[in-house]
């Protein structure tokens, strides 16, 4: 069998993933939310963080939802160097790329909203705009014209 490169696994798993009953907040030390957990369609976790600095919190309704994203966070490419990894437990380790891999299921859930009602481009720089109209081919046309090397994000999250 061959071993997926680690962002392709992170990739399908998010495909997977649907965030349901979100709610977001403001917090003096950033932003909180909750939201529900689904995995191809069935609920495996209630999700709080509470924005104020403190720990993610996951609630799993069953031990094979959490083994799963438990092998999705190790199969996630860290975004730390080695030498902060070595200074970690491995506990604390899978616990921060854990909450980093929480984060780009909210971003996907929150990217399919406001692709719902308006055209989305991501730059090359990776920085993401929107546009007051939804997709259209004459704002297809637009922004071809005017960002000829921007990504339809709308393309990219259906």
């Amino acid at each position: 069998m061959t071993k997926q490169p680690r962002r392709v696994v992170a990739k399908n798993l998010l495909k997977d993933l649907q965030i349901k009953a979100f709610k977001q907040w403001p917090t003096p030390d950033g932003v909180g939310y909750s939201c529900n957990l689904y995995y191809q369609g069935k609920r495996c976790a209630t999700v709080n963080e509470d924005g104020n600095g403190g720990s993610l919190r996951i609630r799993w309704e069953s031990d094979q939802a959490k083994r799963l994203f438990d092998e999705a966070v190790k199969n996630t490419e860290s975004q730390f160097s080695e030498e902060t990894i070595s200074e970690m437990s491995e506990r604390s380790h899978t616990f921060l790329v854990g909450e980093r891999l929480m984060g780009e299921i909210v971003t996907v859930y929150e990217l399919r909203r406001l692709c719902e009602k308006h055209a989305v481009i991501r730059l090359p720089d990776d920085s993401i705009h929107s546009f007051k109209n939804p997709v259209s081919p004459a704002m297809r046309a637009a922004i071809k014209r005017q960002y000829p090397t921007a990504t339809l994000v709308n393309d990219e999250i259906a």
